[in-house]
């Protein structure tokens, strides 16, 4: 497998998001040790009772600030990027395990600037579009998509955060081919919806113009080759579009 790494979003995505969690963090605790000693500085200035009232002051400033400087969002985002690194570090070990040189992997598409593949796969004579998913759970198909359902600890069920994969890979390769027409490149793509966890349950096949595959299965599927095969011009076109974008 060749690999080409396009545009590593993810890795400044989750540097930024960690920058935001620790700058907020960081301006929470300085205003709480302002307040502390504030509070102590009255305490011995006047007399030990007063101290009440900073303390009381720093309980309520605390919990204004947390909620101000909105910290359990900013740490929650980085749940979601740390989740979907996973993800994505998972199909490229896939991918370098299973694919021969014959293969072109290109990380990191940037797509209109509001969306991105994971990666976008070159082969002898075929296309793949994959976007990596790492939820867990039982992944089932309804109004065809896909939803997650978590199992609790009681072994009740519950929707996870799964939203409408399908939809989101086939809208990208909808934009990108547009933006490739503009190139005048005309190329078909395969679109793939990879599941990287183990303890996902999914269930193989086509929704819409989108395979469902799981990882163990993920390079045997490109193997066999798209639906639509390209040439090695239309292959060659592509490919010096995609080196253009590197950054």
């Amino acid at each position: 497998m060749i690999k080409v790494e396009v545009y590593d979003h993810l890795s400044r995505q989750l540097t930024e998001a960690r920058r935001e969690k620790w700058i907020a963090i960081l301006k929470g605790f300085c205003l709480i040790l302002v307040m502390l000693v504030s509070g102590m500085a009255s305490a011995l200035v006047y007399n030990r009772l007063v101290i009440l009232i900073p303390t009381i002051g720093i309980f309520i400033s605390s919990i204004v600030m947390y909620k101000r400087l909105d910290i359990e969002s900013k740490v929650q985002v980085l749940k979601v990027l740390v989740h979907g690194a996973k993800g994505e570090a998972e199909l490229r070990k896939t991918l370098k395990r299973g694919l021969g040189d014959d293969y072109t992997c290109f990380f990191g598409i940037p797509v209109d600037g509001k969306g991105d593949f994971d990666c976008l796969v070159i082969g002898p004579d075929s296309v793949f579009a994959i976007e990596s998913k790492h939820h867990g759970g039982i992944i089932d198909e309804r109004d065809e998509d896909l939803v997650q359902i978590k199992i609790g600890r009681r072994g009740s069920f519950y929707p996870g955060k799964l939203k409408r994969p399908v939809w989101q890979l086939g809208s990208t390769i909808h934009k990108f081919k547009e933006m490739l027409k503009e190139e005048k490149i005309d190329v078909w793509m395969e679109g793939l919806l990879v599941f990287t966890n183990s303890d996902a349950r999914v269930r193989q096949g086509k929704i819409r113009n989108v395979t469902v595959v799981r990882k163990d299965k993920l390079c045997t599927w490109i193997a066999a080759g798209a639906q639509n095969k390209t040439s090695k011009k239309q292959q060659d076109a592509l490919i010096t579009y995609l080196l253009g974008l590197t950054v």
